[in-house]
């Protein structure tokens, strides 16, 4: 018995047509192909087409089926034969790579002595004189992707500035440049900062080739100031801060490098807190600065190499180690210094130089992003629920006795108070309940920052929404919460200290019995530029939710607030509302159909580039763009 057999011998490798075989005689008029997009790529049936067709054929068309393509191709007639029938269908296309990957390969050409920095936050590996760097960048986005410093010592001057030339994907980049100069004008430092924006689509990847050239020449050495002699400015050219060795532990390598008998401080402190003690090479309380001076110059170079091996212990989980170094100067150079100082700021400026600043030596604990979820309303409302004594601020946990204001019981539960800030009539905030004992005592394990007063009237932002009911562990103790949380197994909070993606889902319902969820618009994330906080958060006027705006037209660019918006931070993110289960309500607002269900899935992707400098927490209204609503 004879067969027909459809296939395509497209050769392309950013998809593949299936092939299909059937028996003769066939009868049908339509036959369906997939094509499905090679890994990494994504296709669409707009890029798809067809040359010349085979007799029997009489059109095909294409179209989209989630990441695939459905190729439909129509039969002319019955084919009924003794012998096999091939039917090859010339499909041409093309696919678009779904992230925008390349290599980035440097090289450098130096003449005389120049100390190069490299900062990126992408993979690297070196062999020879040629660095690559692995990219993963989103379409569309820009990074900065790569920063390169040069630096002369104090004994060498430019004789030719750096400069750089680059190639392959070069209308993708711009390029920043910030140089440094001593007191007599002379350049001692420049930087390049490349920063590269995707194409909205890349078919395919194309590497990008840096190279640098730089020329130096030794000079006189110089004094800091006129008329000063014999006294060395105290340098540090550079600081290498060596790998993360993550939990398996081991040997950290930095290397200082700087002019021959410079000083310089430093402090290294795990996620706990704990500074390195270097006497007993563990982390501990007992744990402070560390001081080091640059030895003789290296061999052929003008400056030292100081190296600090500290020893970091195995642990259950990776774990982040903190380097901070402080800036140091001869006190005899500060008063060279402070004899030509002519204004008041100057005098300032160079007395603070020497010093290790308060806010440095605070730094001990690593930045930390927290996201969390709002899931009260915008409102303060009244629990009826009343203090029955006063209470004083106190940072120690706090137990209060209430009553409903009579001196009977009250109607404290959980649902009001376990895990909600609670607040006076005015706004000023009491603090966290942690534990509701009975209907006549509350807790507030971590105290309180404002004053009870007798017979004061306890306020709280009533819940809208309810995740499911998980148990948590907080502070040593079990307790059930229908909070959300983006963590581990949705039953922790979501804390990111290093640059990663972290996937998300959650399920919410309404708090109020008979209610139901509508999807009023989808959630949005634009980064903000520090130091500015870009969230607004919706008012009333539904139909205003739905164009994300106050009641008033104020654009609504993001429903992240932040606590701080801080530098060098950088967070991207996808998300998306789901219903789950039947459609139990569908409302027109401003002539488009809006959905209710009695849960709303929210999934998301959230991408961290840079932590930043300093902790800060990100919560997600869910009042911008969702709607609790009786069902119509």
């Amino acid at each position: 018995m004879a067969n027909l057999v459809l296939k395509s011998n497209t050769a392309n490798n950013t998809f593949q047509v299936q092939q299909k075989v059937f028996k003769c005689p066939f009868v049908k008029n339509k036959i369906q192909l997939t094509i499905t997009p090679q890994k990494l790529y994504s296709i669409n049936s707009k890029d798809f087409n067809v040359g010349i067709l085979p007799p029997l054929v009489s059109k095909v068309e294409f179209e989209n089926l989630g990441d695939k393509i459905i190729a439909s191709i129509f039969i002319k007639q019955e084919i009924i034969s003794s012998k096999n029938i091939i039917l090859d269908i010339p499909i041409t296309g093309k696919g678009f790579l779904k992230i925008d990957r390349f290599n980035i390969i440097e090289k450098v050409k130096t003449n005389g002595e120049v100390l190069i920095t490299n900062l990126s936050p992408y993979p690297r590996s070196v062999v020879d004189n040629e660095t690559k760097y692995i990219i993963k960048n989103n379409l569309g986005k820009k990074s900065l992707v790569l920063s390169k410093t040069f630096t002369v010592t104090e004994d060498f001057k430019f004789t030719k500035l750096p400069a750089y030339n680059i190639s392959g994907n070069s209308n993708q980049y711009n390029v920043t440049t910030k140089i440094k100069k001593d007191k007599n004008n002379n350049v001692i430092s420049k930087t390049f900062d490349f920063y590269y924006t995707s194409p909205n689509a890349v078919a395919i990847s194309k590497d990008t080739q840096i190279s640098f050239s730089v020329s130096t020449n030794y000079s006189s050495k110089q004094t800091y100031a006129e008329g000063i002699t014999k006294v060395s400015k105290n340098k540090i050219y550079s600081i290498d801060k060596g790998r993360d060795l993550g939990s398996q532990g081991g040997t950290k390598r930095m290397v200082v490098k700087g002019a021959p008998g410079s000083t310089f401080s430093f402090l290294v402190s795990n996620a706990a807190g704990a500074m390195y003690d270097r006497s007993s090479g563990s982390f501990s309380d007992s744990g402070g600065i560390i001081t080091g001076v640059i030895p003789k110059a290296v061999k052929g170079k003008s400056f030292g190499e100081s190296v600090i091996r500290i020893n970091i212990p195995r642990s259950a989980a990776a774990q982040t180690i903190s380097t901070q170094f402080f800036k140091q100067e001869d006190v005899a150079v500060q008063k060279a210094k402070l004899a030509q100082a002519t204004t008041t700021a100057e005098i300032d400026k160079i007395q603070g130089e020497g010093k290790i600043k308060k806010a440095k030596s605070l730094s001990l604990t690593t930045p930390t992003l927290t996201f969390n979820i709002t899931m009260d309303s915008a409102t303060l409302a009244s629990t009826a629920v009343v203090a029955a004594e006063a209470k004083l601020v106190s940072t120690s946990s706090v137990t209060l006795t209430v009553d409903d204001g009579s001196g009977g019981d009250s109607a404290a539960t959980d649902a009001l108070f376990l895990n909600k800030k609670i607040y006076k009539s005015d706004g000023t905030l009491f603090g966290t309940c942690t534990s509701v004992t009975n209907a006549t005592t509350l807790v507030f394990g971590d105290g309180i920052s404002g004053a009870i007063a007798n017979n004061d009237v306890l306020y709280a932002y009533p819940t809208t929404y309810l995740g499911p009911k998980v148990i948590i562990i907080s502070r040593g103790t079990t307790a059930t919460s229908q909070l959300v949380f983006l963590g581990e197994e949705n039953r922790k909070e979501l804390n990111i200290i290093k640059p990663g993606v972290h996937k998300f889902s959650f399920t919410v319902s309404a708090a109020v019995d008979n209610k139901v969820v509508q999807i009023t618009r989808q959630p949005l994330f634009v980064m903000p530029t520090a130091p500015e906080d870009n969230y607004v958060a919706w008012d009333s006027d539904a139909t205003k939710k739905i164009l994300a705006q106050q009641a008033d037209g104020t654009k609504i660019p993001s429903d992240w607030d932040w606590s701080s918006v801080e530098s060098n931070t950088s967070v991207d993110m996808q998300m998306k509302c789901l219903g789950l289960g039947k459609v139990l309500s569908t409302d027109a607002i401003s002539g488009v159909d809006h959905y209710s269900y009695a849960q709303i899935q929210v999934v998301g992707e959230i991408r961290v580039g840079n932590v930043g400098e300093v902790s800060s927490n990100l919560s997600l209204n869910l009042d911008n763009f969702l709607s609790v609503i009786t069902p119509s």
